[in-house]
């Protein structure tokens, strides 16, 4: 996934994300991956969730947690 793609990706996901679901449902996406990718995906997941509920800029938070998933995956 290019840099581009992911910031664009983070835009769409701030616009429609729902603390309610969206979180199991990315964990349920990435649940067949290396242990060690999975790892790193539920702790950007858990970032992106602590800035959010300490009122850190939504669109701030959503970019760097797509970097940062980016990284976890493998596509730096």
């Amino acid at each position: 996934m290019g840099l581009l793609t992911a910031l664009e990706a983070a835009e769409r996901l701030e616009k429609h994300w729902d603390a309610a679901w969206h979180p199991e449902a990315l964990r349920f996406t990435w649940r067949t991956l290396p242990p060690h990718q999975r790892a790193r995906a539920d702790t950007a997941l858990e970032a992106l969730q602590g800035a959010l509920e300490s009122y850190a800029s939504p669109s701030l938070s959503f970019q760097v947690f797509a970097l940062n998933l980016r990284d976890a995956l493998g596509h730096a």
